[in-house]
């Protein structure tokens, strides 16, 4: 359902003129702190099950995006998975410059 608002939305912003989109992907909705209270973490893991249906949404989003570029190729649509980067940062912050993580 969501998919189908954001495609007619798009396609709406085509026929207005609009050329180049960004989409965004969802973010890992099972590492925020509202997910981890409901879902009761004692470890400040993640919740994989939420986070699964994330992926699933994200792939759904990304190959919609992809149908749209070879529909209307003078476009540009760019997805951008802000899931990857946020999950990287919240399960290796050091890496990222991160000191503490609590």
């Amino acid at each position: 359902l969501t998919h189908n608002i954001l495609l007619y939305e798009c396609v709406g912003l085509y026929n207005a003129g609009a050329r180049k989109f960004a989409i965004v992907s969802l973010s890992a909705i099972g590492c925020t702190p509202l997910e981890l209270l409901i879902s009761r973490s004692l470890d400040g893991s993640c919740n994989n099950a939420v986070n699964n249906e994330v992926i699933r949404f994200n792939s759904a989003l990304q190959a919609m995006i992809e149908d749209l570029q070879a529909t209307y190729s003078d476009a540009h649509f760019t997805f951008l998975n802000s899931f990857n980067m946020v999950y990287q940062i919240i399960q290796n912050p050091t890496a990222h410059g991160n000191m503490t993580s609590h």
